[in-house]
């Protein structure tokens, strides 16, 4: 994607919708925080000028659409009953199309069908926004506002969340489809925190931020969306083989990394609160997302058995350094948050 002028301010501009949005004390101010939102990321989509990105543009745009509408709707009826814009006015029963609304938005199961195909026509610096960025403004007002009002719906959205995300991703074959599916399972188990702990949910969801960023800027550096054809010893500098591995594997979730801590955390909270149905459901997810991300694994790591040996490299630059640094404080910290919050 090439950093003009015009890209740098729509990018301004979806940043700053953000922060509006989440200021905004009435329902009006959401709304023009995520219409302004939702038009910034149009703009970057489009800046590719490739078909496939025009594609996910006038899909995103669609059903981003649907979603304004839902939520429109659920202020007026809010409004209606009130007589009042205060997000603070909001009754039980118009909160169910305001949730719809947003979860539209935010890509959150059940509303998910439209996250894989959007995601697999990105760029990978697009696909790591709608990863992270455009999901801020309608996640957290999700976890402040729903679960006190619809307790039955966030449950629902928790534990399709993680089945959605762990079944969908086992039969993709394009690596941003299947990041895309594992989006919508975190989602669930972000969701299903708010139920017990607000500030961790928020806290889950920081993680996954940091987590997948610096996924997606590793992937960056080879050019290929394709399951089977994963090889990074052909395409990856030796130096950041590993800790790409690890920061994908942490961002599935395996023991002792730190995408484990959150979930084992979760895993208490949960069962102290007795929702152990709704924690069976999200451990099964996560398994499942466990299992494609250690075939990622495997599968770049068998289709590169025959090449040979490439020579070692010792000088590395400051981006790749700074990677590894990173990921090294990933699983130290995923050690240390272990010990302090051990049963």
């Amino acid at each position: 994607m090439a950093f003009l002028p015009t890209i740098s301010t729509f990018f301004s501009i979806l940043c700053f919708s953000i922060v509006f949005c989440l200021s905004s004390s009435h329902w009006f101010g959401v709304w023009l925080g995520l219409e302004l939102n939702m038009i910034s990321f149009i703009v970057l989509s489009m800046s590719e000028k490739s078909l496939n990105s025009s594609e996910s543009a006038i899909k995103y745009f669609l059903l981003q659409a649907l979603g304004s509408g839902l939520f429109v709707l659920g202020s007026c009826l809010s409004y209606a009953s009130s007589g009042s814009w205060l997000i603070s006015s909001l009754s039980g029963p118009d909160s169910l199309l305001i949730l719809s609304g947003l979860g539209l938005k935010l890509g959150a199961a059940p509303f998910h069908f439209w996250v894989p195909s959007v995601m697999n026509s990105l760029s990978w610096y697009n696909a790591l926004v709608l990863s992270s960025l455009q999901k801020i403004a309608p996640l957290l007002f999700i976890l402040v506002l729903f679960p006190n009002f619809s307790m039955l719906f966030m449950l629902i959205l928790s534990a399709s969340g993680a089945l959605v995300g762990g079944i969908g991703g086992l039969n993709q074959t394009q690596i941003l489809a299947l990041l895309g599916y594992s989006s919508i399972g975190h989602l669930g188990w972000i969701m299903g925190l708010s139920l017990v702990s607000l500030y961790f949910s928020i806290f889950y969801f920081l993680l996954y931020l940091i987590t997948v960023t610096v996924v997606f800027c590793l992937l960056k550096t080879f050019n290929t969306n394709k399951v089977k054809s994963f090889s990074l010893k052909e395409k990856m500098n030796s130096s950041m083989q590993v800790p790409f591995f690890i920061c994908l594997l942490s961002l599935g979730g395996l023991p002792p990394l730190l995408g484990f801590f959150p979930k084992m955390v979760g895993f208490k909270l949960l069962s102290e609160n007795l929702f152990s149905f709704l924690l069976g459901l999200l451990i099964l997810g996560s398994l499942m997302s466990l299992f494609y991300y250690l075939n990622l694994f495997f599968n770049s790591y068998m289709s590169s058995m025959s090449a040979q040996k490439q020579s070692e490299m010792f000088l590395v630059s400051n981006f790749n350094s700074l990677l590894s640094a990173l990921t090294v404080i990933f699983c130290l910290s995923g050690l240390m948050f272990m010990e302090i919050f051990s049963f």
